[in-house]
């Protein structure tokens, strides 16, 4: 039964919060992209001057913690992540693989309210 709740809390989260994190963790790699090391995943871009968020596919949802109606989660996410460089004036792309965790809170009533990310930090297993 505890499997079949969070199953449906990940679809909930996929369902109703998608949009909100794909945002966040966007913003997050915009500001951060020098931080993360994506050059070290690339065969030919040594040093990355753009990045930018391509796809974000959610893969689990895990820490739930309630308190009340108040609930903590994070949200294991994969990213591909598009990243460029100029060298001689020719544009080099290519693309690498992130998985970040991002801490949220919510209010649990019948539905989600009052949604939030906490935290966005990369993903250590």
């Amino acid at each position: 039964m505890a499997s079949e709740l969070h199953k449906a809390f990940e679809k909930l989260i996929d369902k109703t919060c998608y949009n909100t994190i794909y945002n966040a963790v966007s913003a997050y790699i915009d500001d951060n992209y020098r931080r993360l090391d994506l050059a070290e995943r690339s065969n030919f871009i040594e040093e990355v001057q753009e990045a930018s968020l391509d796809d974000l596919q959610i893969l689990r949802i895990s820490n739930i913690e309630q308190d009340d109606d108040i609930v903590k989660f994070d949200v294991i996410v994969n990213c591909e992540i598009v990243i460029e460089e100029t060298v001689r004036r020719d544009r080099q792309v290519d693309s690498a693989s992130q998985w970040f965790t991002v801490s949220c809170s919510a209010i649990l009533d019948d539905v989600l309210k009052n949604f939030k990310i906490d935290a966005i930090d990369i993903y250590n297993r």
